[in-house]
């Protein structure tokens, strides 16, 4: 993978270095509403454009994916939650059916005196 990167990333630079050198022409930007009239040289108004471009394009990308990943947190911490609570649940020993329906749990007393003969 290392040297793919640099299959890519070699001839992008090389086409980037002939690119300043071929258009080294001074340029004059005019700011319409500012004083300034700056001279700069046409690869490096091309390039400052292509970088801020760039950057704009990569920052609206990021934003437009502000929801997905609050709804990815969201539901890995309701995911951890819910390990939590099943990992709780199988810790604990299992629930007579009765108290599973919310009825009191059955007391040896009370078991010895139902299961009695009656006279």
């Amino acid at each position: 993978m290392k040297h793919f990167s640099w299959l890519i990333t070699l001839p992008i630079t090389l086409a980037v270095v002939v690119f300043a050198v071929s258009n080294r022409t001074p340029v004059e930007i005019d700011l319409f509403p500012l004083p300034w009239q700056p001279v700069l040289p046409a690869y490096l108004l091309v390039l400052a454009s292509l970088f801020f471009g760039f950057l704009i394009g990569g920052t609206i990308a990021w934003l437009a994916g502000v929801p997905q990943r609050r709804r990815a947190r969201r539901l890995s911490i309701e995911a951890d939650l819910l390990s939590r609570e099943l990992a709780e649940a199988r810790r604990k020993p299992a629930a007579t059916p009765a108290e599973a329906a919310g009825l009191p749990a059955a007391t040896p007393t009370a078991t010895a005196i139902a299961s009695a003969p009656r006279v």
